[in-house]
């Protein structure tokens, strides 16, 4: 066996199992919140790993991530706390003036002790439009997938786009796992769906963010060139 076969290997046997918990766990919340008349969508985790990784690619993922609209956000809250979940205490009294939070973190514990978390979103990264705004852009394009059985709503292509290119702008080139999606869909999606996805960063107002994290690899620069995005040289300066 070739060592990247090995690796491959060892990456499936590592991640595989705490994905089959993660994908209950997923279904179990989204089943809850659709039952309290909260819509959600289910961002990355297994959305990213069914339409960007090949059979036979391994890509893990140690959280589940949700965006519910800001105006459900109590809503999604009491019903995660109705299945044994908990914000981290760290993370309580924050006043958030400035409006940058994007996310907050709930987390339960199995019968091992072994924690789930729930990153719980109501906009995306370095999105400058109002949040209902967002939502109403981002749920227009959805898309769906199965998951263990049942319809999971998941953003569609243009909104994964987006999303890559945003979360790449987030974290940097120091999170390979980021870069490595973003270059994923650059290399594997057609020219049509980084077209819409600027479009909807125009109406989400994040085009800034969206072309940043494009032009941090170079084919992206090449998309962000072809499709006339501005430059924000602070912003690129700063990630």
């Amino acid at each position: 066996m070739r060592a990247a076969e090995l690796d491959e290997f060892v990456a499936r046997a590592r991640w595989l199992p705490r994905r089959d918990e993660l994908d209950t766990e997923a279904v179990a919340a989204l089943t809850a919140l659709e039952s309290a008349g909260v819509e959600a969508l289910l961002l990355k985790g297994p959305a990213l790993v069914r339409r960007l990784y090949d059979e036979g690619e391994t890509r893990g993922y140690v959280d589940i991530d949700l965006l519910v609209p800001r105006r459900d956000l109590a809503s999604a809250g009491d019903v995660l706390s109705a299945l044994g979940y908990k914000e981290p205490e760290e993370l309580r009294g924050i006043d958030d003036v400035a409006g940058i939070q994007h996310s907050e973190v709930w987390a339960r514990a199995n019968e091992t002790g072994e924690p789930f978390w729930i990153d719980l979103h109501w906009r995306l990264d370095r999105c400058e439009a109002p949040d209902d705004l967002v939502w109403v852009a981002l749920v227009a394009s959805r898309g769906s997938m199965d998951l263990l059985g049942e319809e999971a709503a998941v953003l569609g292509d243009d909104g994964l786009a987006l999303h890559l290119a945003l979360h790449a702008a987030q974290h940097g080139l120091d999170d390979a796992k980021a870069i490595g999606d973003l270059a994923r869909g650059i290399e594997r999606w057609p020219p049509e769906v980084w077209r819409a996805a600027a479009g909807l960063a125009e109406a989400v107002q994040g085009v800034p963010a969206f072309a940043a994290g494009l032009r941090l690899l170079p084919d992206g620069a090449t998309i962000a060139s072809q499709l006339e995005l501005p430059r924000s040289p602070e912003l690129e300066w700063e990630i």
